[in-house]
């Protein structure tokens, strides 16, 4: 792969191109910059990933559709960056970086995990970009590490530390640590779902596809007829019919997600815990989130300390794609070598 060098005079006629990819939407969108710094993506377009049989083809697809051929691109992937092979964790895409710029047609490629883009976008947010799930106001820290947790179709994990008006970031594959069960409920879910799998990650059950897990360990526990539901249905069925089953399914979901998300933030040392991927947009006041915040302050002697922990949600449509812009658009040449 080329050497990343970054937005150039020669490259300003043509739109740098951004996307973000997941285990179910391929996200496009072009990005430029005012003279004020402020990103903006344009030209935005989601693709089902299903429905192509690579990414090539995917961004292909929606390089047809601009006006003047990409120069350049950033892609934020729902996988470790870390081999000339990347294969999507829940994407069955295969991505060759050595040979994606010239696959693409494009002079520079750069990738980066979806985590770390999203980390990324955190500091070009402002403060009304946030939904805050504790009580008080949602400020982001000037200085400290911000945990990032997101479910979606997988469980994602960043950490972004800001020290100094600087700010670091580290992508990590948090959410395939181990599920750790905090009652006798959730041990009945743990050897349900051991059941089905050699090993069962936390993003095994705090996902998209970790919802349905949860319905179906439940009707077992209680003993009802298990008919596979699909994760949208159940989250249809729990935030606006108010099925019983759903609602009890989405209620321990989110207790397994506070729990995690508490005990990613004493891992990391955080000081603030921000809140992404695709599901948490989807409740936007319709359920409460006490079983999530209890749950991720429920840390026995650090219990206190977790109640002052303030807890974040992403109000921006793409924070990938924005993360992903700033790569682009903001790096330091020097820093942008290829992955």
């Amino acid at each position: 792969m080329a050497n990343w060098r970054g937005r150039d005079d020669d490259a300003a006629g043509s739109p740098g191109v951004v996307a973000d990819i997941g285990g179910t939407n391929a996200r496009f969108a072009t990005a430029t910059k005012d003279a004020s710094g402020k990103i903006t993506l344009e030209n935005r377009v989601t693709l089902r990933t299903a429905d192509f049989p690579s990414f090539e083809s995917a961004f292909q697809n929606y390089a047809a559709g601009l006006a003047t051929p990409p120069s350049e691109g950033v892609f934020a992937l729902a996988s470790p960056i870390n081999s000339d092979e990347i294969k999507l964790t829940n994407n069955p895409w295969v991505l060759r970086p050595s040979s994606l710029a010239g696959r693409l047609g494009l002079e520079r490629v750069r990738l980066v995990n979806d985590f770390e883009a999203i980390a990324r976008s955190i500091g070009c947010l402002q403060p009304d970009e946030f939904d805050s799930i504790t009580q008080s106001p949602f400020a982001l820290p000037q200085d400290g590490v911000v945990s990032v947790v997101g479910p979606g179709s997988g469980l994602g994990v960043g950490l972004l530390l800001r020290r100094g008006g600087t700010s670091n970031i580290i992508a990590c594959e948090g959410g395939h640590v181990g599920f750790a069960p905090a009652d006798e409920i959730e041990q009945h879910i743990l050897r349900f779902v051991q059941g089905r799998y050699p090993r069962v990650s936390a993003e095994r059950l705090i996902s998209g596809p970790g919802l349905v897990h949860v319905y179906i360990a439940l009707a077992e526990l209680d003993g009802r007829a298990i008919v596979p539901p699909h994760a949208v249905p159940l989250w249809r069925a729990a935030l606006e019919d108010g099925e019983p089953h759903a609602c009890a399914a989405v209620e321990r979901w989110l207790m397994l997600l506070g729990a995690f998300a508490g005990d990613m933030a004493l891992a990391h040392g955080a000081v603030a815990v921000v809140l992404a991927g695709g599901i948490l947009p989807r409740f936007e006041g319709k359920i409460d989130l006490t079983p999530m915040v209890s749950r991720f302050q429920a840390k026995g002697r650090f219990e206190a300390m977790m109640g002052r922990m303030p807890i974040g949600a992403i109000k921006h449509p793409e924070p990938g794609l924005l993360g992903a812009a700033t790569v682009l658009l903001e790096e330091p040449a020097q820093d942008r070598a290829a992955a």
